[in-house]
């Protein structure tokens, strides 16, 4: 094994094997992401409920960015 690991197949199989076990952990719960996008089919939604109609007024600026 250590043999196919320091010849160059090594880096590639390697980068094979970590792609399947990160590509088969699912996420456990909504609030985890598995990528940008919140899933790979792009859902980018959470049933979150910290924020409803009731609290929005009380949300106040935290911080700023100028991006021009």
């Amino acid at each position: 094994m250590l043999n196919v690991l320091t010849g160059n197949r090594g880096p590639l199989v390697l980068t094979a094997v970590l792609f399947v076990f990160a590509v088969s952990a699912p996420a456990r719960d909504s609030s985890e992401w598995i990528n940008i996008n919140k899933d790979y089919s792009g859902q980018r939604y959470v049933d979150l409920d910290q924020i409803n109609p009731r609290n929005v007024q009380s949300l106040k600026k935290v911080c700023e960015a100028q991006l021009t």
